[in-house]
């Protein structure tokens, strides 16, 4: 004869089923939660330290107004082709506009350009330069162009910036720009200020 097998109901299964299934939910809640506040620190450390970085870049330079103007120029004025408009100082940057007056045809006008620069910042500035940031010169009226600036500026003291360039005023037949970076190593780190002469037509 067979043996009679009695099938014996296990009651602690459901119960540890039920356990495992919670514990699971507790363990996703919390990884989530976790990530979550990982990703809203990580997103706000980025952003500071961007906002950093940008500011780390602007060079301090306090410039000297005289009749709301921050600079001096040569082959510029009453007696010339070239008369100036405005200085536009927003930030770490300078804009000086001019326009033609006459136009000659081939004439061409030197203009120079000093300009004093303060250290208005907390520390030395060394190893200064001069660069071409940006030019908008569709028709070549812009020769000659060079800028310099002093090599060091310390701290509460003053350098000079100087630019000089050839314009040619039958070539200047739309807005034409010139940008120059100014830069600094500032504490370990090189910080910019730019200046922009912008030429308008008659």
């Amino acid at each position: 004869m067979g043996k009679n097998y009695k099938l014996r109901r296990n009651t602690k299964s459901p119960v540890k089923l039920l356990l495992i299934i919670v514990i699971v939910i507790i363990v996703i809640i919390f990884m989530s939660t976790g990530y979550s506040l990982w990703q809203s620190k990580l997103n706000i450390n980025g952003n500071v330290e961007l906002i950093n970085t940008l500011e780390d870049k602007k060079l301090e330079i306090g410039l000297n107004s005289l009749f709301g103007r921050y600079e001096t120029m040569t082959g510029v004025g009453l007696l010339t082709n070239l008369e100036f408009e405005s200085d536009v100082l927003t930030d770490n940057k300078l804009t000086s506009t001019i326009r033609v007056k006459r136009n000659y045809g081939k004439s061409t006008i030197g203009i120079t350009i000093l300009m004093n620069n303060n250290n208005s910042g907390k520390y030395n500035y060394t190893e200064g330069k001069t660069a071409k940031y940006e030019i908008l010169d569709s028709n070549g009226a812009i020769s000659n162009n060079s800028s310099s600036v002093s090599s060091s500026i310390k701290y509460k003291s003053s350098g000079i910036y100087k630019q000089s360039l050839s314009v040619d005023l039958s070539k200047i037949s739309s807005p034409t720009h010139l940008t120059t970076s100014i830069s600094y190593l500032v504490n370990g780190e090189e910080r910019y200020f730019y200046y922009t002469i912008k030429i308008l037509p008659e």
